[in-house]
């Protein structure tokens, strides 16, 4: 059995959150106090032991500070800056998007992360039933809503394939939502109706793409031969010399890949170019993103489908 914590390494298919049984994100945002009050206050300079808060001189917000902190307190009475921003920047929480995909698909949230304090929020849905790819191999349809409160991320949601083998999440389809303050129940089913139509098509494609795929045979010397190819070794400086961190980090890469590779060798999915594209995938996914702020880089992958080595890879295994 695979681990499906958030924070993989070598040895784990991690997913991007821990994942729960289906159920209401409300709920769940309780559980994880992702529903804090955001506070704010004027921000300014201290000028020789004197405050000094600028104002804007005409317009709508004439005489307001120019710029306002928003802030999440803590009961220690400590407190963690989210933003600086406009005075017309809405003090709200999470609120709004939590309810909006509550409304939209009810008691599917399977997973919510609050990141760096709250500056940034991560939540699933699985909506839409399995795609059975196989030999036991499945994908569930599913969505990663994204939010922030530091501006990095605007309020929405993208489509995600939820591979059963190895808890790992495939990027599907950009299903952009903008939670909005007033939907009435027409608007709902209409943009619930959108987003299904957009992922579950997504789906279907790459599912025919999965099945070509896995039609493919692949030896472990064809394999080794890609990806030699995809991850070209460093190459010396005119000394001949090749610097140790290059070096280092090439070795990992491909370490890496190999490890899903071998890990994929007794899947469901073992000696075909499926295999071989998901041992890449994981790699590029978890292994590479390890460091500082890897869900939020994870996410991102999720949010762009910004798999480069990934699509390299598939290219030469179609042509194998």
């Amino acid at each position: 059995m695979h681990n499906t914590t958030f924070n993989g390494s070598e040895g784990q298919y991690p997913a991007m959150w821990t994942q729960n049984e289906p159920t209401n994100a409300l709920d769940l945002a309780l559980d994880k106090e992702a529903l804090f009050t955001v506070k704010s206050a004027p921000m300014g300079l201290v000028l020789d032991t004197q405050p000094y808060v600028p104002l804007i001189g005409s317009g709508k917000y004439q005489g307001e500070p120019l710029n306002k902190g928003i802030y999440r307190e803590f009961e220690d009475d400590g407190i963690h800056l989210l933003n600086i921003t406009h005075p017309s920047f809405p003090e709200s929480n999470y609120l709004q998007v939590i309810e909006t995909a509550e409304a939209l698909f009810p008691e599917t949230t399977t997973g919510m992360m609050v990141i760096d304090n709250g500056e940034r929020l991560l939540f699933s849905q699985e909506i839409g039933d399995q795609r059975d790819l196989g030999g036991g191999d499945t994908i569930q349809p599913s969505l990663l809503w994204t939010a922030s409160l530091n501006s990095t991320w605007s309020s929405g949601c993208h489509g995600v394939g939820m591979r059963a083998f190895c808890a790992n999440q495939l990027p599907m389809a950009h299903c952009h939502f903008k939670a909005r303050r007033t939907l009435n129940h027409d608007q709902h089913l209409a943009e619930r109706s959108k987003i299904m139509a957009t992922l579950l098509d997504r789906v279907d494609e790459f599912t025919q793409n999965v099945s070509t795929l896995k039609s493919i045979e692949i030896t472990t010397e064809q394999f080794a031969r890609i990806l030699n190819k995809a991850i070209p070794a460093p190459v010396p400086d005119e000394d001949g010399n090749v610097h140790g961190k290059t070096q280092n980090a090439y070795e990992r890469k491909i370490a890496a890949v190999r490890y899903y590779f071998k890990e994929e060798s007794e899947g469901p999915a073992a000696g075909t170019a499926w295999a071989a594209w998901n041992a890449v995938q994981s790699a590029e996914s978890h292994d590479f993103t390890k460091g500082k702020n890897q869900e939020v880089k994870q996410a991102e992958i999720v949010m762009n489908n910004n798999l480069p080595l990934t699509n390299i890879f598939e290219k030469e295994l179609l042509n194998v």
